[in-house]
């Protein structure tokens, strides 16, 4: 009797154990599968949305060239409107389609082409007056800067050597400084007073000699160093002007040296000295 019992005890142990293993295995089984369709359906659903996003790029595309459809028609529209409004009042369009029709229709359009040149040359016509009053204007203004600009004229230069005992009469000395001289010209257009000149100082290793290292600006505000400044009394006459520009010693080289003349940062005159 209890190897009876035993062998049920054992046989009932066993079909628990596989089934407790078939269930398993198929819990397992489920779950994979779950999860594969789970992996399936979010790559699905992403390539939906990449699709739906697509189609609303498509959509507003084609929206936006409707507008423009809608725009072009609109100015096709107005300029059929101008051509027909500028037909003459007796001629209008035939929907005839036979040659006579073709004819009459090519008639008043050529009638409309020549509204259209006459009125384009209405405006070439206005615009080319406008622009002679314009360039007229221009060069009154022009005229009255240069009027009421000082013009220096007569720009002379000259080297200095300023005798010292150091030098023996055998031996050249180099010169120490420039004598600059002008004439500013007189015009009843400047003002009459104290007119602040600039003298700019060119070596010829185009170098500005320039002892004082100061500057002005000019019309573009650029800095422009010169090398000395002189203040004239103008009386709207030609007034007459010498000065002398220092040099710099380590600048000071044989060759052509070029001299500005600036007033109001406006170069009114210039010349040229070769120191030999």
């Amino acid at each position: 009797m209890p190897t009876i019992k035993n062998n049920v005890l054992l046989i009932g142990i066993a079909i628990t154990t596989i089934l407790s293993v078939f269930c398993g295995y198929k819990y397992f089984t489920a779950v994979s599968e779950n999860e594969k369709k789970s992996e399936l359906f979010n790559a699905e659903k992403q390539i939906l949305q990449t699709q739906l996003q697509e189609i609303l790029v498509s959509y507003d595309k084609v929206n936006a060239e409707n507008v423009d459809l809608k725009k072009n028609q609109a100015e096709i529209f107005e300029n059929y409107s101008s051509l027909a409004s500028t037909a003459s009042p007796e001629l209008e369009y035939t929907t005839d389609k036979s040659p006579a029709g073709k004819v009459h229709n090519l008639r008043i359009q050529n009638e409309n082409f020549r509204n259209q040149i006459a009125e384009l040359e209405t405006k070439i016509e206005r615009n080319k007056i406008k622009i002679h009053q314009i360039e007229e204007h221009n060069f009154s203004v022009e005229e009255k800067t240069v009027v009421k600009q000082l013009k220096a004229v007569n720009v002379n230069a000259r080297g200095v050597r300023v005798l010292t005992d150091l030098y023996k009469k055998n031996k050249v000395q180099p010169i120490q400084e420039l004598r600059v001289c002008f004439t500013l010209e007189g015009s009843e257009f400047v003002g009459i007073g104290n007119k602040k000149v600039y003298i700019q100082i060119i070596n010829p290793n185009n170098q500005i000699v320039s002892l004082e290292k100061d500057f002005f600006e000019d019309t573009q505000g650029n800095k422009v160093v010169y090398s000395s400044k002189t203040d004239v009394a103008y009386n709207q006459k030609d007034t007459d002007v010498c000065t002398y520009v220092d040099l710099e010693k380590n600048k000071t080289i044989k060759g052509t040296y070029k001299v500005n003349l600036f007033y109001n940062s406006i170069k009114i005159g210039s010349t040229s000295y070769d120191y030999n």
